[in-house]
Formats: C-alpha cells, structure tokens, sequence
C-alpha cells in the first residue's frame, strides 16, 4: 500500500492491525465473543462489514474520517481482545504489509504472483507451462488472469499483481475459494 498520507497516526495504526489481523477475522473474533459493549467495537464492526467485497480505499476513507481518540479507543479495544501487538510495533512497521479483507483473499494475490513467477501468466510466459494443465477450471481461471493482465497494461490500470487490484478484494468469498482450490496444484511447492 502506499503511504496513507490522508491517516493520522493512530489511524494508521488502526490500519495496520487490520492488515494484520484481517478484518474477516476480526469480524469472526467479536461475533464469537460474548459481552462486547465497547462503542467502538461495534462501530469498528460496522466499518468493516461495509468495506467486505471492496477495494482498500474505501476502508481506508472510512478509517480517515476517525477522529484520533476514536481511532486510539478502537486499538486498545481490540488490544484488550488480543488483536494486536504493541502499539509501538504497529507504528515501526509502518505500511509494510498490504490489505486484505481475509487470509483467503491474501494467498490469492500470493498463488497469482507465484504463477506470474513461474511462467503461467505475464509477458514473459510463453503458454508452455499452461500446456502442461490439464483441468479446465484451473485452465479458465488462467486465461481470466492473462486477459486482465493485458487490460491493465493495455489501459495502464492497476496491476493485477497490485494487492490494491480490484479483483482481490471484490470477488465473492466463494469465487476466492474455488479458485484458490483451482490454483493450489499449479502452485504447490515441491
């Protein structure tokens, strides 16, 4: 992710302990947890509900609307559940890891770049690692892949190996995993 220069810094210390901790589990963590009243959990809870299924601004414009108590409020609240490190952890990594709304959606950008890296996909890829794929379904979701690719480049859009890439954050959790089931044999390390 870029630099979030729109957050403040507890803001975007609440950004980073929703990289990583993903907000899918974040969401799964208070619904199992009994006798949350904490304000600003479930404000938190609500922010994250509404940014499922869409692309990484979105939830970055919500957490910048924040005031920063709300957002400090909101880190010590979930600290008190255990989601997170140190608050001086989170601000020394800075933005280091990109934004996903599950681990799911995570191993998919990861599974898209080790095809890129293995010759399946790109420009450099001269379609004999697809030659050796004999399911249809894995092979349908490669040529999905390469022909995004190609409109990126074509329409200088963002990459498709961008984790910010719309498709990783608004497919269907069920699409995500059928094609991560689709992939995992391509990708699979020896």
């Amino acid at each position: 992710m870029p630099d979030l220069p729109d957050l403040q810094p507890y803001q975007r210390t609440l950004w980073n302990v929703l990289c990583w901790n993903f907000p899918a589990d974040i969401c799964r963590t208070l619904e199992d947890t009994e006798h949350i009243y904490s304000d600003e959990l479930h404000s938190l809870y609500d922010i994250l509900q509404s940014c499922r299924g869409k692309v990484p601004s979105h939830l970055m414009s919500k957490l910048a609307a924040l005031s920063q108590r709300t957002a400090v409020e909101m880190v010590d609240a979930l600290q008190a559940l255990d989601i997170t490190g140190s608050t001086e952890e989170f601000q020394a990594m800075r933005e280091s890891k990109p934004y996903f709304y599950s681990p799911d959606r995570e191993q998919l950008w990861h599974n898209v770049l080790d095809l890129f890296k293995m010759e399946y996909l790109g420009r450099h890829s001269d379609g004999s690692m697809r030659e050796k794929v004999s399911d249809f379904h894995a092979l349908h979701i490669l040529h999905e892949l390469e022909m995004e690719d190609k409109r990126c480049r074509r329409d200088e859009d963002t990459s498709i190996q961008n984790p910010a890439h719309a498709w990783y954050h608004e497919m269907s959790d069920q699409s995500v995993a059928w094609c991560l089931r689709r992939l995992a044999p391509l990708v699979a390390k020896p």
